[in-house]
Order: C-alpha cells, then sequence, then structure tokens
C-alpha cells in the first residue's frame, strides 16, 4: 500500500506539472489543479512588468498594550513574545494595485512582535494570529500559498476626518466587528526603523472529512525573498508616515452575527486595551506610469 501511494503521489506530480499553462515565470500550483500555473501576487505574466509598484498605499496602524498570560495564549509553542505584551492592529488600500491588474483591494492584520526559534536559531519577525482581505482571491491565495491565518471582510476604505485624522470600520455581512480612528497627526521626520522584513503564521489545513490536519506547520515568511527578479521594475514612490493618536475595538460577536469567524473576534475582544502605545498613517502615492 505504501508504494502504491507514492506511485499515485508521483504520477499526480507529473500530472500537474505537465498540464498546458500559460507562459507564468514559477511553476506554482493552487486549486484548481489540471489549469496549468497558477498566477497572483508572487507569479506574473510576461510583458505586464508595467503594472508594478504603480499602486498607491494608505495604511493605518495602532499599537496596545496588553495582558501578557493573555497574548501569549495566542503564539505557538517555541514563539516567544518580543519585549512587553503588545500587539497591532493594521489596515491597508491598495488603489491600482499590480497583481490584480489596477484594481483596488484592502487588508486588515493583527501583528505580535515575537522571536521564533522553531529552526534552530532566534529569528525576529511579526507573528499574524488573524488577517482579512477585501477580496476572496487574496484570502485564497495568502491561505493557500503562504499558511496566512486570512479570511474574509468587507474592509472599508480609510475615511478623512479632517486635516488630522482617519478612520475605518471593518464589517462581516453587515457585523462591524472594528472600528479604528486615528487623530491628530503630525509629520513624523524621524519615524522608528521598520520590524524585519518576517512574517511567520502558523499553516493549517484540515483534512476535511475526518478529524485532524491534513497539513500543520508554522511558516516563517522572509519577504525578501518575494523579489521581481529579472524584470525592469518601476521605482517605488517613498513613503510619508504621520503620528498620532488612535484607538481601535473590536465588537463581541454571537454566533448569529458571524457563525464562521465569532471565536477570533471575540478572543480578540477580550483581549484589555492597557495602553495605546503607538498609532500611525503610512501614505505613498502612485508611482510615475
Amino acid at each position: 500500500m505504501t508504494v502504491q501511494r507514492e506511485e499515485w503521489a508521483r504520477l499526480d506530480a507529473e500530472w500537474i506539472e505537465n498540464a498546458p499553462s500559460e507562459p507564468l515565470d514559477r511553476p506554482l500550483f493552487r486549486a484548481p489543479v489540471g489549469f496549468g500555473r497558477q498566477p497572483g501576487p508572487r507569479n506574473h505574466p510576461p510583458g505586464k512588468e508595467h503594472f508594478f509598484n504603480q499602486d498607491a498605499r494608505t495604511s493605518l496602524g495602532v499599537t496596545a498594550l496588553t495582558d501578557r498570560a493573555m497574548l501569549e495564549e495566542l503564539l505557538p509553542p517555541g514563539v516567544y513574545l518580543q519585549g512587553e505584551p503588545e500587539f497591532s492592529v493594521g489596515v491597508f488600500h491598495f488603489e491600482n494595485c499590480f497583481f490584480l491588474g489596477g484594481r483596488d483591494y484592502r487588508g486588515l492584520g493583527v501583528t505580535i512582535q515575537v522571536t521564533s526559534e522553531r529552526s534552530g536559531t532566534a529569528l525576529n519577525g511579526g507573528y499574524v494570529p488573524a488577517s482579512w482581505h477585501s477580496l476572496p482571491d487574496n484570502m485564497l491565495s495568502a491561505r493557500a500559498d503562504l499558511g496566512w491565518p486570512t479570511m474574509w471582510a468587507d474592509i472599508g476604505a480609510p475615511i478623512r476626518r479632517g486635516a488630522d485624522g482617519y478612520s475605518v470600520d471593518v464589517s462581516w455581512l453587515g457585523f462591524r466587528f472594528l472600528e479604528i480612528e486615528i487623530s491628530d497627526l503630525v509629520d513624523d521626520p524621524n519615524p522608528p526603523p521598520p520590524p524585519p522584513l518576517v512574517h511567520i503564521t502558523y499553516k493549517y489545513v484540515p483534512k476535511g472529512y475526518e478529524e485532524g490536519p491534513d497539513v500543520s506547520y508554522l511558516v516563517e515568511n522572509k519577504l525578501e525573498a518575494y523579489g521581481i527578479e529579472g524584470k525592469d521594475v518601476p521605482k517605488v514612490a517613498p513613503f510619508t508616515r504621520r503620528a498620532g493618536n488612535g484607538t481601535f475595538r473590536f465588537n463581541p460577536a454571537r454566533w448569529e452575527d458571524m457563525p464562521t469567524q465569532y471565536h477570533v473576534i471575540n478572543r480578540l475582544a477580550e483581549l484589555p486595551i492597557l495602553e495605546i502605545r503607538r498609532a500611525s498613517v503610512d501614505i505613498r502615492t502612485t508611482a510615475p506610469m
């Protein structure tokens, strides 16, 4: 039986690899298989370089101090908090997004700065216990390709609140489960250095028709590995950062409000906000076409 399973696995791999395919750079595949290489954020058709780095971006982030024990419960074994028990809630809005052929989309993520010792050496990065995307295609790509714990939500575009503020609401089929507001923004000429370009996630895929996982392991996504090599990529426009005061609130949900996500929202809503540590808005205008 073991030999037979290995032979079927070999034949399946050959079938997928040899399927007629669009001329995409990398042999990346995602269900439904049998249709060739999968296009997406990390696999682009030739001749589309003029889309790269043309997107305008607005990103809002608020970081809060919370209870250490409750925050540590969200971390996998071998992953430890860096410093004080802080977690960040961030929303981004991409306009003219290159891997969507110039369309817009938005995302939401919860991030905890951690040190992972799972690979034998200490690796600093941001652990993402939960995230959301406004488009199902991006949600599926993040889950299947990268192991992100991404779900769908209706993420509103950042709304200007006067000259020095923004707000964002996030909902699921009419239930508003997150509200973010940043005010009193001023230019930040000396922003803190960005955290390491490492996103740490836990990839889990259930078997589906029985108990237990089909896939279950920690993923250390070193984002610099996703560079677009060998292409004439337009120059990236710089970011402008403004710092201010911020608040956010996860609204507890009933099963009736969010039948597939209420358990996630309620755990996040239970984290006490002991102090708001940082709040900022990053803005990047579209690079010249």
